[in-house]
């Protein structure tokens, strides 16, 4: 059994979600996680997992999708969201360092205060973190996220830089961490180190009992994983 640990299918049309839970049922994904970027689109996750069996949610604002600061009530509802049953992980959080992107300091001030809410529902953190390894390693001890475990998301670093996060969480053994790593922008090349294949080094997800996808399902799989 596979289990797709990071998506936005929220983002898709209703009448889409049919067939496209299908085939991923016809690919042997057992269980999906629908990532929140918004409080109103964590919302429809928890509705999407609520509505179909193999769907979880994940719970958090997306740095790129700030539009100012987290308000008490943005916190309260994430917080109040993150107890729900149907919630595997703080997702989809983090710093994006794009020209483009929202100031880097409300970024992180809004990273931290999502990750403080992670380790009050014990939640493992997907970390969005696009041309941000240092800060992204910086908060990561500060905040001590290996003790929850997760993932690594959008990761576009070396094999140095990822080498250096699993440094972070290496005295936590049973915790396992993934990196997505994606393929090269236009005109990069492997001068600087990045690669272009997938390294998966290893994933975490607190395994709950639900209808379709019990506890012993997901400790299977890790260890699948670890094999």
């Amino acid at each position: 059994m596979f289990i797709d640990l990071h998506t936005h299918i929220d983002q898709y049309e209703e009448t889409e979600l049919p067939g496209l839970l299908e085939r991923a049922h016809n690919a042997e994904v057992g269980a999906i996680i629908a990532s929140g970027v918004t409080v109103e689109s964590t919302l429809r996750c928890l509705k999407l997992a609520r509505d179909f069996d193999s769907v979880f949610a994940g719970v958090g604002v997306h740095p790129s999708d700030l539009t100012g600061e987290l308000t008490q009530k943005d916190l309260d509802q994430l917080r109040n969201m993150a107890t729900d049953e149907q919630v595997m992980v703080m997702s989809e959080v983090g710093l994006d360092y794009q020209e483009h992107s929202p100031d880097r300091e409300m970024q992180e001030r809004a990273f931290r205060s999502q990750l403080g809410i992670a380790h009050e529902a014990e939640l493992p953190v997907v970390f969005h973190m696009r041309f941000a390894t240092a800060d992204m390693i910086r908060v990561l001890r500060d905040e001590n996220v290996s003790a929850l475990g997760g993932a690594a998301h959008y990761f576009q670093g070396n094999h140095r830089e990822a080498s250096a996060i699993l440094a972070v969480t290496s005295h936590w053994p049973s915790h396992y961490y993934v990196f997505l790593n994606y393929k090269r922008w236009p005109g990069q090349s492997h001068s600087n180190g990045s690669s272009s294949r997938p390294t998966v080094i290893r994933s975490h997800l607190r395994a709950n009992a639900k209808s379709g996808l019990s506890r012993k399902m997901c400790q299977s799989w890790l260890q699948n994983l670890r094999n």
